[in-house]
Formats: C-alpha cells, structure tokens, sequence
C-alpha cells in the first residue's frame, strides 16, 4: 500500500470514529431529560390523601401508590418532592424508582406522568400517625396527606409456648408458633392472632400454628378466637394463602377448639394420624374455617389403629367454606365424625376443579382402616358431583351418611339423606350459609347430645340439618 492510500485509509478510520461519537452523543441527548421551559405551573395527582389500613407497631406496611400528572402544556421543573417530616417521618417514598424522602429539581415532560411508591414503618402504639407529601414549584405548594393507624400487639417470631397467650392486646406471630408436647396452651374469648406472609427460600409462607401438646379454646359467640393473617388491608381481608394454617402432630392430643374462626390460610386444620386414647386428638365446637388456597380440613391417617381409638377429629356445628382443593381431604385413612355440619364450595372469586371432599385409603403399597360418620350435615358446592373416592376394599373403608344434604350421583346408602336437593342457603356468595324458608334441611336432622348451633342459639325440638339452627 502506497503513502498516500495508507493515509487516506487512516483518514478514512478517523472520520469514521467522529461519526460514531456524533452519532453516541446524539443518542445520548435523546435519552436526557426535556429542556426545562417553566418552573411555575400545577400538578395533578391520582388522590389527595393516601389511607393506610390498620398496621402493627414496628411491622412495615405494603407500599401504596401515588401518581402525580403534568398538567401544565410545558415541561415542569418541581424543586423539591419531599416528606414534610422528613427523615423522622412514619413514612418513606420510593419516587420515580428513587428511595429518598427529599427529591430536588425534578422535571416532568408536559402531558407525563410519574409513580410514586409510600410505605409506612412505626413505633408508635395505638394511635393515628399522619405525614404529607410537598411538591413544590415557584408558584405554590401542593400537598398529598398520608395516614396511618399503628396497633400495638404481642410479638411472636419462630416460638415455642407453654403457658397461655395474652388477650388483651392481638398477637402476631412471624414464622412457626411451636406448643411442645406435654405443654397445654389455652386461648381465652377475644384472642387475636395475626399470622405474617413470610416466605422461604422456596416462596412458601413459613407462619403456623405447630401443636405438638394440647390447644384449648375458650371463645364465645360473642368473642371468638380468631387466627388470619395480618395484612389487614381490604384486598387481603379475605385473600387465601397467607399462611399455612394449624397443624396437629402424631404426638398431640386431647385438643379442643370452642368458637373460633380460621381463616385466609393454605390449609385451616391439619390432623395427622389417629388419637392417642379414647377422646378426640381435636374436637371442633361451633367453629368456622374459610377461605384456603388448598384445603379446609387435612387429615393424614397412616394408622393401623385409627378404628381402636377415638377420631382424630370430631367436629360439631362446624362450618367450612370456600377452599380451592378441598373442603375435606382425607388421606390414608382414619376415622372423623361430623356433627351438624356444613361444607359449602362456591368459588365466587376463584375457580376449582376437583370436588369438595375427597376420601384415600391407602399409601403406596399400605392399606388404612377408614370410618367417616355425617350426621346432620349440608355437604353442597357448585361442581356437579361433590364427593370422590379413591379407595382399596381390603381394609375397612366406611362413610356413614344419616340425614345429610349431599350433592352427588354415588349410592352412599344410609338413611334419610337428600341427594342433589338445593340446601337454600341465604346468600353463598356473601359467605351467608344460614338456610330460607323452605329449606329441605328445615326440621330434617336427628336430635342429638349437644344443644346450640354455630351462632350459640339453641336448637329446637325438630333439628335442622347444617351449623345453623333457623328457628
């Protein structure tokens, strides 16, 4: 290559490069922000006060969100977006993807729009926190209001109890609640507690309710135990899966759950294995259980004793309602009683596939004895059939239906049952599980040995099937 080609191939190189970096730096303004042509004008914003829902002192709320508008025809220059209390405020703001509480010179294009994201974290106890957000411009101040009501609360992080549980003030539990075996922890009426959506390294929520001894409550129908989890915002009040439920070990026993409320969890009671002795493991009275992202009620059987022992559970005036697997899931056998009941399945705000109860026998190449009893009960959902068997003859396998409202096409035998009779309730979609007029479960039950319903009302001398006794 000559002198004159090598230096025109060098030119050739050079020129190209400054064409890149025009080319870069042209780009690169492109991605700037507007040039700023006013510093006065007026924003608008998606709400003028921001609510939280009730939290927990020294719990951090779910962020909120707070958009605010250009609505003034020419980029805006805003020169400050800031936390009117500063960095001592209950609350802190992520703007714009920034997390600081004081933003200076922030320019919005005209016709833009930006987020911002609130979070509150509190000392406080029992009492209103409140803060502003300030946007200032030369011309005015516009101001967004943020409230919050910060409740006090017993905490409990990944515990084990053996002496009862306060009630004077609600109880929120982050992680496993362990009650040892030997240990009997008794709830009183009123009893609150609050379950957080930790999660694992797998995603799954890690808060429950471990009994490994004995859990005695003692609500009433005017003060009921309640456990749920405690995101407390409207759209969690009746969200499933938030926690994982209460689980009775193979080594409890004797437990007893008087008026109490289950809700919002993966699974409301979990049963394993078969009783210790003569009583129930876990006697249900007048409880309610709503709401599982899998099932109402779990027993895991796996004995070869369960028909020599008392139930592993026993329910009485027991409702459950609205679980997206099953409302009642029985597996490897086990014996159950169930007392005036009512298990209903209307998937309003979730879809479901499977029936609402489902009976197993048998794990593997092992075979379990299993009794289930219904008397008294309303067993009634949306799918066509509401009961499936998955069972092996070779070893008992019983489920005694007498007097029952069930919604299925199997001959499950037994006496004075309706099958495929609409059961009436008053308002399934507003969890109003009360019966009309006319009703078939009216006046259809047995009398039996326990005399108030799911509401503490006393039943009539002519038994209604289901929890509830309309007189």
């Amino acid at each position: 290559m000559g002198c004159f080609s090598k230096k025109f191939y060098h030119l050739n190189l050079f020129l190209k490069a400054i064409f890149s970096l025009l080319l870069l730096a042209l780009c690169l303004s492109g991605c700037k922000k507007p040039l700023v042509t006013v510093t006065e004008g007026d924003l608008r914003f998606s709400t003028d006060s921001i609510t939280f829902d009730t939290i927990f002192t020294t719990l951090p709320t779910p962020s909120r969100r707070l958009m605010f508008f250009n609505n003034t025809g020419k980029n805006l220059l805003v020169k400050s977006i800031q936390l009117a209390g500063g960095d001592n405020s209950d609350f802190s703001l992520v703007i714009d993807g920034i997390t600081t509480n004081k933003l200076l010179d922030y320019t919005i294009a005209k016709g833009d729009s930006a987020l911002i994201f609130i979070k509150s974290k509190s000392q406080a106890k029992d009492t209103w926190v409140n803060d502003k957000i300030q946007f200032v411009l030369d011309n005015k101040t516009q101001e967004v209001y943020i409230r919050c009501f910060v409740r006090d609360a017993y905490f409990y992080k990944d515990s084990v109890i053996c002496s009862d549980l306060p009630h004077d003030k609600p109880i929120v539990v982050d992680g496993t609640m362990i009650i040892p075996n030997g240990c009997t922890v008794t709830l009183q009426p009123g009893t609150h507690l609050f379950f957080t959506p930790r999660l694992d390294a797998t995603f799954n929520p890690v808060s429950y309710l471990v009994v490994d001894g004995t859990l005695i409550i003692n609500g009433s129908p005017a003060a009921p135990v309640i456990f749920e989890g405690n995101r407390l915002d409207e759209e969690y009040k009746e969200k499933r899966g938030q926690w994982l439920g209460v689980y009775f070990t193979k080594n409890s026993s004797n437990s007893e759950l008087n008026y109490a409320l289950i809700k919002n969890a993966f699974a409301g009671i979990i049963v394993d294995s078969s009783s210790l002795n003569a009583k129930p493991k876990v006697a249900l009275n007048q409880v309610e259980i709503r709401n599982m992202s899998a099932y109402g009620i779990y027993g895991r059987g796996f004995a070869d004793n369960a028909l020599t022992k008392g139930p592993a559970l026993e329910a009485r005036n027991v409702l459950v309602s609205n679980c997206e697997e099953q409302i009642l899931n029985v597996w490897g056998g086990g014996r159950h009683n169930y007392y005036n009941c009512t298990f209903a399945n209307y998937p309003y705000d979730f879809s479901r596939k499977d029936p609402m109860m489902k009976f197993n026998n048998y794990y593997e190449n092992f075979i379990y004895p299993q009794k289930i009893d219904f008397i008294n009960c309303i067993i009634h959902g949306s799918k066509d059939e509401e009961l499936e068997y998955d069972g092996n003859t070779a070893q008992p396998f019983e489920t005694n239906f007498t007097n029952c409202i069930v919604k299925t096409s199997i001959n499950i035998g037994g006496t004075g049952n309706l099958l495929y009779q609409d059961p009436l309730f008053e308002d399934p979609s507003k969890r109003d599980f009360h019966i009309k007029d006319g009703s078939p479960a009216l006046n259809s039950g047995i009398v039996l040995d326990f005399f108030v319903d799911l509401d503490g009302n006393t039943r009539s001398d002519f038994w209604d099937m289901g929890c509830y006794e309309e007189n």
